[in-house]
C-alpha cells in the first residue's frame, strides 16, 4: 500500500516530479470531464516514469464500462484501478478482474483496487453500508478512498473531508486501508 499518492498527473516531467518529492502512486485521470483528464497518447509515458521512479501508476475511472477501463488500462499500463464513479459491487469485480488480468502473467504485478466514496451528511454510515454490499458479493476493494462531496463533481475539487468525522475509521472500515483525498 502506499503512503502518497499524486493524483491528475497529465504530464511526464510531473510525474518524475511526484516521485522524486517521496510519492509511492501517481494518479492518471480517464474521466472525460475532468480539466485533468490524461491524453491518452502520454498516459503510458506516465506510467512507465513512475513505474521506474518506484510509483505504482494508478488509472481513475469514473463509471467507465468494464471494455473501456480495460482498453485504457492496456493503452497506458496503469496498475492500479481507482473507481471513482457510482459502480456497485459486480461492475468494480468485473473491471477489477478485466484489468488485473492484464499483467497477470508478470513476474511483479503490483496492483491496487481503491473504492472512492464521498462523505456526505450520513458520515461513515454510507461508506459502511457500501462496504457490506461489496463483501457481499466478494469484490472487496484493497483500500477505501474518502473524498469530499461536492455536488455534481466526482472529485479533484481540492475540497477538504471533515478529519474528525473519520478519526474512528478502523472502527468501520475493519482491515480495509482509509486513502484521504483534497
Amino acid at each position: 500500500m502506499f503512503r502518497i499518492k499524486i493524483c491528475g498527473i497529465t504530464n511526464v516531467r510531473d510525474a518524475v516530479a511526484s516521485v522524486d518529492a517521496g510519492a509511492d502512486a501517481i494518479g492518471l485521470n480517464f474521466f472525460r470531464s475532468s480539466p485533468r483528464n490524461v491524453d491518452l497518447d502520454v498516459a503510458p509515458l506516465i506510467s512507465e516514469a513512475a513505474a521506474a521512479g518506484g510509483a505504482l501508476p494508478v488509472g481513475v475511472f469514473v463509471n467507465h464500462s468494464p471494455d473501456d477501463a480495460e482498453m485504457l488500462s492496456k493503452l497506458s499500463g496503469v496498475r492500479g484501478w481507482q473507481l471513482h464513479g457510482d459502480e456497485n459491487p459486480k461492475r468494480f469485480a468485473e473491471i477489477v478482474a478485466r484489468c488485473s488480468s492484464i499483467f497477470s502473467l508478470e513476474k511483479r504485478p503490483a496492483m491496487l483496487s481503491i473504492r472512492v466514496r464521498r462523505f456526505n451528511d450520513r458520515g461513515p454510515a454510507a461508506i459502511v453500508e457500501d462496504l457490506a454490499a461489496f463483501r457481499s458479493e466478494s469484490s472487496c476493494p484493497d483500500a477505501v478512498l474518502v473524498d469530499a462531496l461536492t455536488p455534481g463533481r466526482y472529485g479533484g475539487t481540492g475540497e477538504t473531508v471533515s478529519w474528525a468525522g473519520l478519526a474512528d475509521h478502523r472502527r468501520w472500515l475493519g482491515d480495509t486501508p482509509l486513502i484521504l483525498a483534497g
